[in-house]
């Protein structure tokens, strides 16, 4: 079976981070592939629904970070996200 795990916080060594590898972690042993995406560390852009993709054009015309993980998310079956969650007093 296929996963997908998405991360968005831009710390590299925090609580976020952690929950993620260990999630990775048992995920592997459990017998999964997973692909793993950290958003914060790459080059996004948010879709501008030219449906550029839809016509079979390039995969997408934006050129972004998302080309490399979008193959694995397509054949995932599951998907997991996780981001930081912060309040303010």
């Amino acid at each position: 079976m296929h996963g997908a795990v998405l991360t968005g916080s831009p710390r590299k060594q925090g609580t976020t981070a952690l929950l993620a590898d260990n999630f990775v972690e048992g995920a592997q042993r459990a017998g999964h592939a997973i692909v793993r995406f950290d958003a914060a560390f790459r080059d996004v852009h948010p879709c501008r629904g030219c449906n550029a993709c839809q016509r079979g054009e390039s995969p997408c015309v934006l050129g972004d970070d998302m080309q490399q993980p979008s193959p694995e998310l397509t054949r995932a079956t599951w998907s997991s996200l996780s981001r930081p969650s912060t309040t303010t007093a």
